[in-house]
């Protein structure tokens, strides 16, 4: 994925187009949640447009109908790989499901008895090590991340930071 970048700017829609439609093809249980997080880290070469957003979405479903549990590794390099893309539809889409991935249930009360109370809420702990929490953050590093999917991915990964061991 990471090539897309050697190739002249009237061909990356074209093949962009065409990885989407050629992943459409593929089985949604047939992608080992390693082979998604790196698929979704090599969006760090495309350009943010319709495009990139289809492909986003084939990945997203991807990584929806995995059966493997995520990891610490996956929650870094997929956001990290969307780092270039604005606020959308399709950004959403992905942080929902990787809320859903994380098993992240919001219980609308505001545990006074924990200090993370997101993590309270995530039947799954992960033990995130500095190099996943940054490339997670390296994700939000656009400014328009303000939909409530992104707010509440993002009190998520702060409760699994304060909770971790780095």
């Amino acid at each position: 994925l990471r090539t897309i970048k050697l190739l002249p700017a009237h061909m990356k829609d074209n093949a962009t187009r065409a990885m989407a439609n050629t992943i459409k093809g593929t089985g949604l249980r047939l992608w080992s949640m390693r082979h998604i997080s790196m698929a979704f880290r090599g969006l760090t070469a495309f350009e943010d447009n319709p495009s990139t957003h289809q492909l986003l979405d084939q990945l997203t479903l991807r990584l929806s109908a995995c059966a493997e549990r995520i990891d610490e590794q996956a929650v870094g390099n997929i956001l990290y790989g969307i780092q270039n893309l604005d606020d959308s539809e399709a950004v959403r889409k992905l942080f929902q499901a990787l809320l859903n991935a994380l098993d992240y249930r919001h219980n609308g009360s505001s545990s006074a008895s924990s200090s993370t109370p997101y993590v309270a809420s995530l039947p799954t702990r992960l033990d995130l090590k500095a190099v996943e929490i940054a490339n997670a953050c390296y994700g939000f590093k656009s400014t328009n991340r303000v939909s409530k999917e992104a707010n509440e991915l993002m009190m998520v990964l702060a409760g699994l930071i304060n909770a971790s061991s780095f």
